[in-house]
């Protein structure tokens, strides 16, 4: 519970502060009102994405034991909201399913079962402002929190195990336009959380901290 605690406020610190970098120099270029923007700087867009999760172990046993997810597709959408220029606020759903992985030295890893992820996570996105005569390539970072839904189902045993944890996102990514209501993104997101094992199991064992890594790239269209 304390890690989690502590994820939570990571995220929240990450996003003020980028809201606090971002807040002067959206003060400015907001009186640059005959600017005409690209998608980047649209009032509203929506990314449908695409890509590959990589996850960490939910727990580290004995002699180099492990249990994880194996890597796997993942896909989603991402919401954005603009506040001012360079600022927006982040909405996000994306979901994976796997093999759940016992790994055991010298054998390499076991499928024990299947594994699927839904992940949901609200934030701040801080980027350069885009007028119309700005770059066509321009970078990003995105900081907040959610929640990870894991349903792991182990097989012939018909057991099926649920937990819910608390995440924190970070990522980065470069957007690229296509034009007035059209661009590209690509991100890098890391989904920091713990596999709450007392929920899904019952058992009184704590999973270690792991970080999620998912490689996407989109189509953004604003409105």
């Amino acid at each position: 519970m304390r890690s989690s605690v502590s994820i939570a406020r990571l995220g929240f610190g990450l996003a003020a502060a980028l809201l606090a970098v971002a807040a002067p120099a959206g003060a400015q270029l907001a009186s640059s009102a005959a600017a005409t923007t690209t998608v980047h700087g649209t009032a509203i867009d929506v990314t449908p994405y695409a890509g590959y999760m990589i996850f960490g172990n939910f727990i580290d046993g004995p002699l180099g034991t492990s249990l994880s997810s194996s890597a796997s597709p993942v896909y989603g959408a991402q919401v954005g909201l603009a506040l001012m220029p360079g600022v927006k606020l982040v909405g996000n759903i994306a979901h994976a399913a796997g093999d759940l992985k016992i790994g055991i030295p010298l054998l390499g890893g076991i499928n024990a079962g299947k594994t699927s992820a839904l992940e949901m996570d609200g934030g701040l996105q801080l980027s350069l402002p885009t007028p119309k005569t700005s770059l066509a390539y321009v970078p990003f970072v995105q900081a907040g929190v959610g929640a990870m839904r894991w349903s792991v189902d182990l097989g012939s045993t018909g057991i099926t195990a649920r937990s819910t944890n608390l995440v924190g996102n970070l990522g980065a990514g470069l957007d690229v336009s296509l034009g007035q209501s059209m661009g590209l993104r690509f991100m890098a997101n890391d989904y920091i959380g713990k596999f709450d094992f007392k929920q899904a199991t019952s058992l009184d064992v704590s999973g270690k901290t792991a970080n999620d890594w998912a490689i996407t790239a989109g189509i953004r269209v604003g409105f």
